[in-house]
């Protein structure tokens, strides 16, 4: 029979798994050997209205091959049978993918990438593609491989072993993610808004032909400063803003009051996006003199906004404080810290997620005149490999690593959980491939790191690395 463990809520998985590890890897070194565990635990989803909880089944398959050691690990939702397949386990690792493959679970090796499969977050703009957010609104899953359909949800594992997979992050992970804007003018723009605390890096991946002929998208960022020059004084000019963001927030709100009329007609709950097309044809139905309103105010609040352009492969460091929109049509990789903040300055439709903007007390904080970025430091160039650092926060640092066909490059080992993503090409982690827009975690526990180019073009990979953990990230 396998064992079973039966934990009380106050007792750490981790320990048990902790208690069987120390136990083999103290045996004979000259032997190969193997033990399999389950241990059955509660599990409260944090990131849940209510933080309902579930009983799940984590079996483990611990094999140790001289100094070397692998950690395998399945988790399976508690079901009627479940402890009894479990208990007839014959402890081979053969039969233990087998159990997993039966409830479409991923049978994990813990010292090897961890594939994240992204979760995806309709926007009133477009999407968010979250590969590793854990929140109310979606989680992000964690598997073996991509090629197959087995799936965990990615904070059942990070909470399971949180010391030997994350060096005990407190459920927070860098957010890698995708901004996948439409690519309409308006439709496809996002919230201008402002942070004050999350720390926010964009890497350009795309720019729509359609929305930008010429390829050189844009974002509003900061403020004109010819606007500016227009007034006294910059509290003349906050309060100028104000007072037009008020106006068309007014307008904005008369609109959308017809707009709800629709969605209601058509039972769409109010704070559900539609498609563009249905949004366009009921847009042509509201009152020509309100249309014109709307149309004049917001090219006057725009007016107010800073711009700069973007190119595929552009980076942009988005400090605390200072108002940006990501514009249509473009779509980057994004790095934050998992801080969910934001003051909304503006919008060009109805916002979703709050009944109000928060321009006023915004404005009261903004940075009207944000710094140049920086150059990016070149970390190693060579004609096979060349790697810079995209971004250095106190939270969180990425390199960005570009290998020739062929190349391959030892990462640095970590005492900490890393993050990678690959922006063009094909990467090869260990035996793990990737291409573009594929990301994994690598666990605190991974000690082998060869990344390796093995397509016939050069690959472009992206590495996020922790430098600070904990709730209470300072102000900026």
């Amino acid at each position: 029979m396998l064992p079973i463990y039966f934990l009380t809520p106050d007792q750490p998985v981790e320990a048990i798994y902790q208690q069987q590890l120390d136990s083999l890897t103290a045996s004979d070194l000259q032997q190969t050997q193997s033990l399999q565990f389950a241990v059955h635990y509660s599990y409260r989803q944090y990131y849940l209205d209510n933080a309902p909880e579930l009983n799940l089944y984590a079996i483990f398959h611990l094999q140790r091959q001289g100094a070397n050691t692998h950690s395998y690990c399945t988790i399976i939702q508690e079901c009627f049978g479940l402890s009894v397949e479990i208990g007839q386990l014959d402890a081979s690792l053969a039969q233990l993918q087998q159990l997993a493959e039966k409830y479409s679970c991923p049978l994990l090796n813990l010292q090897q990438p961890l594939m994240l499969q992204p979760v995806h977050i309709a926007k009133p703009w477009g999407q968010e593609v979250w590969y590793s957010g854990i929140e109310r609104r979606g989680q992000s899953k964690v598997a073996a491989d991509l090629g197959g359909q087995a799936r965990s949800p990615l904070p059942w594992l990070l909470d399971l072993l949180p010391e030997t997979l994350t060096a005990n992050l407190n459920q927070q992970l860098i957010l890698l993610k995708i901004l996948d804007p439409l690519a309409e003018e308006v439709f496809g723009d996002l919230y201008f808004e402002m942070h004050q605390r999350k720390q926010e890096v964009y890497v350009v991946t795309h720019i729509d032909a359609d929305a930008w002929p010429d390829g050189v998208g844009k974002i509003r960022f900061g403020f004109c400063a010819d606007k500016i020059a227009e007034y006294s004084d910059l509290d003349t000019f906050k309060n100028a803003f104000v007072k037009a963001a008020g106006e068309y927030e007014e307008t904005r709100a008369r609109i959308d009051g017809l707009l709800d009329q629709k969605k209601m007609r058509l039972n769409i709950g109010k704070d559900q996006p539609v498609a563009v097309t249905l949004m366009q044809r009921w847009l042509l139905e509201i009152p020509a003199q309100l249309s014109a309103i709307e149309l004049q105010q917001r090219t006057e609040l725009d007016s107010f906004s800073g711009h700069r352009s973007l190119r595929v492969g552009d980076v942009l460091k988005v400090p605390c404080f200072t108002p940006h929109s990501l514009l249509h049509g473009v779509r980057t990789i994004e790095f934050q810290t998992p801080v969910y903040e934001r003051m909304i300055l503006s919008f060009g439709q109805k916002v979703l997620t709050q009944d109000h903007w928060d321009t006023a007390e915004a404005m009261q904080l903004v940075d009207c005149h944000p710094t140049q970025p920086e150059e990016n430091q070149c970390l190693l160039q060579t004609e096979q490999v060349s790697i810079d650092v995209v971004v250095d926060y106190p939270q969180f640092k990425v390199n960005r690593y570009k290998l020739q066909a062929g190349a391959h490059i030892q990462l640095e080992t970590s005492a900490d959980y890393n993050l990678l993503i690959c922006i063009s090409g094909t990467a090869q982690l260990n035996q793990q491939l990737l291409t573009a827009e594929q990301a994994c975690l690598l666990p605190a526990s991974m000690s082998e790191r060869i990344l390796h180019n093995t397509g016939t073009t050069p690959a472009l990979i992206l590495l996020a690395v922790p430098q600070q953990h904990g709730e209470d990230l300072p102000v900026c």
